[in-house]
């Protein structure tokens, strides 16, 4: 499945007294050419309830960082944003990552299964059907 990568996330700001400082902040990190933004969970230190070791979780944040960093200067700046996340609730299978603004959400995210994700769906905007989470 191919995606669009021409609609930008970043919508205009609401104009407020933080207005400038939140400009400036979005400015420097290029968000008004955002086009995909993942989110990746780094896990709980003992690996319970199905969620991953925080070691794992921290070695797949570190990795996304890297990757956005190299795709921001080989596609556009800005063009890939990352967040880590504490938890996004889905712990079975992680490290869990979903990507917008398709909201597919993966599961498996380290290792060569981070790679796939990074590589087809954030680089090229393919889904990665085999670790795509059914949402239905």
């Amino acid at each position: 499945m191919r995606v669009d990568r021409k609609a930008p996330i970043l919508r205009t700001m609401v104009d407020n007294e933080n207005e400038p400082t939140a400009r400036n902040a979005a400015a420097k990190r290029h968000l008004a050419a955002t086009e995909r933004h993942i989110f990746i969970c780094g896990g709980k230190p003992d690996g319970k309830g199905g969620c991953c070791r925080s070691e794992v979780g921290d070695a797949a944040w570190k990795r996304v960082k890297e990757a956005t960093a190299e795709l921001n200067k080989e596609l556009t700046p800005g063009a890939v944003q990352r967040t880590a996340v504490k938890c996004l609730q889905l712990c079975a299978q992680g490290p869990i990552a979903v990507v917008y603004p398709e909201g597919i959400w993966y599961r498996e995210c380290s290792g060569e299964n981070l790679e796939k994700v990074i590589e087809q769906h954030l680089k090229r905007g393919c889904v990665v059907e085999e670790l795509k989470i059914p949402l239905e």
